[in-house]
């Protein structure tokens, strides 16, 4: 079986467009995680966004007046791994995800990349809420960005949320 999730990838921000690569980054991000899954062919919608339209939608759903780095909106609330059409939506803020990329010292496509990755996870069912929760999905995420040429995302940053 060839475990597939194609993005359908929306911008909601032109900051966006000045990375050429941001969409393939998207598809590698998605091909990687994927690979660590027993899923067939799936969607996701990945909604590059700027502070402000982030920040409307963690107010309205998670009761946070303020932007954030990723948000993740699953389809399903209980997920057949085996038959899951669409996964949900992804939405990253560009000026959040720039400002940490800076203040951690880090490449802007590499924080990018782990966002995407961080977002896909909670789509299949990875939370952080809890220490052994946060400690399984930290180590799935380092091994898939260790794939993708990544180092450790967690090495001296602040978590993500």
């Amino acid at each position: 079986m060839i475990n597939k999730i194609t993005p359908e990838i929306i911008y909601k921000s032109d900051a966006w467009k000045k990375y050429d690569d941001i969409e393939q980054v998207v598809k590698d991000s998605c091909s990687t995680v994927i690979s660590h899954f027993d899923i067939k062919n799936s969607e996701v919608s990945v909604v590059l966004a700027d502070d402000k339209f982030v920040k409307e939608l963690n107010k309205k759903y998670r009761h946070k007046d303020k932007p954030t780095n990723v948000l993740s909106f699953p389809a399903m609330d209980e997920y057949n791994m085996e038959n899951i059409e669409q996964l949900g939506d992804i939405i990253i803020a560009f000026e959040t995800t720039a400002q940490e990329a800076k203040n951690q010292n880090k490449k802007f496509i590499n924080h990018f990349t782990h966002l995407t990755v961080h977002g896909l996870l909670h789509l299949l069912g990875y939370d952080h809420m809890e220490k052994k929760q946060a400690e399984e999905m930290e180590e799935l995420e380092k091994t898939i960005l260790l794939e993708m040429g990544i180092d450790d995302p967690y090495e001296g940053a602040d978590l993500i949320g």
